[in-house]
């Protein structure tokens, strides 16, 4: 326990950058705060920023449990590390476990120390199991779950301290805000990326390989790496797309690539627990097509299109909507059901604006809703038609003043 205890006592001097998020924790000593999402959307901040508002360190404990100290560390054995930042400092009230999920058995040890009802504690993971399986059964009734996302453009806005007091915007305002919506786009909403918009390639290659290979390979002891490699490109290169196993399955055979259907639904599992894709089923629940989705767009290719309508499905997701997509007949990107239908469409033109229409209209009668949005990179408009009421709506100002 040497090495833990050096890292506690050097956890006391340590000066935490943070980077605010708009995400708002309501600490209690009775409900553990488990904050969840992809790697680097910035879980750490959210834990540095409620650490540098302490008045004593040493009312605090941090670990992150990526460091190499913890490595083969058992989480039964959690409350030895309590006792021990007792043993150096007397007092403890906050207790804040970053990346929980790489330990084995964390849910006995943390049950353990949370049934005390002592400390405020905070979690994060970068598993969707923290999220629903593990909180669903070791610690029912005991989490309060708090789901974060890459940055949205209104954190964007904030951060650029731009000041938005209504929907009524004048020139320059409204162009400060299409010039910060346009680097949006082109970089997406990740914290490390906003900062360090030149090294936005290298950003991405990283991240790509750490998710591929630790939160994938690695976690789940996957054998057969090139299948899950194609497979991960795959879905990247389907971003905004329907995709399916069944022909994925047949490529795969075609090029003499010995792996079975089952394994690959497995194989799409992991990668939806990493948080790095969104899987969105349609009204035919049984399908055994999806639609898939990036967590963040930039990962994905340069399509503007496509990647409006990924930046929309991740603020409809951070809204905690239920979102399906339609598809019948006629396609519509998002269904909210008993609220609105979506499409999503960079430039509504002549060439498809009657597809558009025909796609709300196909799911506003199936869904039986009377309202629909069609958002756009800048336009604006309002009409009837078959008694649906249709908004057309810049994306900007839908995310921003949430219309």
């Amino acid at each position: 326990m040497d090495e833990i205890k050096q890292y506690l006592v050097d956890f006391q001097s340590r000066k935490f950058i943070t980077f605010p998020r708009a995400l708002k924790l309501k600490p209690s000593r009775e409900f553990i705060s488990s904050i969840v999402g992809a790697r680097r959307t910035g879980k750490t901040y959210v834990l540095f920023d409620q650490i540098n508002r302490l008045k004593d360190r040493r009312e605090a404990l941090y670990v992150d449990f990526d460091s190499p100290e913890f490595i083969d560390f058992d989480g039964r054995r959690l409350k030895e590390i309590v006792n021990l930042h007792y043993q150096l400092y007397g007092r403890l009230k906050y207790i804040f476990f970053d990346e929980i999920q790489v330990l084995p058995n964390w849910q006995r040890g943390l049950k353990e120390i949370y049934e005390e009802k002592k400390y405020f504690i905070f979690i994060t993971g970068s598993s969707s199991k923290l999220l629903s399986r593990e909180l669903a059964t070791e610690l029912r009734g005991r989490a309060i779950a708090y789901n974060l996302f890459p940055l949205s453009f209104n954190e964007i806005i904030q951060r650029e301290k731009l000041v938005l007091t209504d929907g009524q915007l004048n020139t320059e305002k409204k162009n400060k805000i299409i010039f910060y919506f346009n680097q949006y786009v082109a970089n997406g909403g990740y914290p490390q990326i906003f900062l360090e918009p030149r090294l936005k390639d290298s950003i991405v290659k990283d991240y790509k390989d750490l998710v591929l290979f630790r939160d994938v390979v690695e976690r789940h002891k996957l054998k057969n790496l090139y299948a899950a490699k194609r497979f991960f490109e795959y879905l990247i290169a389907s971003f905004a797309k329907e995709i399916s196993i069944d022909k994925f399955y047949r490529y795969l055979k075609s090029q003499n690539i010995a792996i079975g259907k089952p394994t690959l639904y497995n194989y799409l599992e992991y990668f939806s627990d990493s948080f790095f894709f969104h899987f969105l089923p349609s009204q035919k629940s049984r399908d055994r097509i999806r639609k898939v989705y990036l967590n963040d767009g930039v990962f994905g290719g340069e399509e503007k299109g496509r990647r409006l309508e990924n930046l929309a499905l991740i603020e409809l997701l951070r809204r905690q909507e239920t979102v399906y997509y339609f598809k019948d007949k006629f396609e519509c990107d998002f269904v909210v059901p008993k609220k609105e239908a979506l499409q999503i469409c960079w430039e509504l033109n002549a060439d498809n604006k009657d597809r558009e229409i025909r796609g709300i209209l196909a799911a506003a009668k199936y869904y039986r809703i009377k309202k629909a949005k069609i958002i756009t990179y800048n336009q604006a408009d309002a009409f009837i038609k078959d008694g649906v009421n249709i908004t057309v709506i810049p994306f900007w100002k839908w995310s921003l003043f949430n219309e």
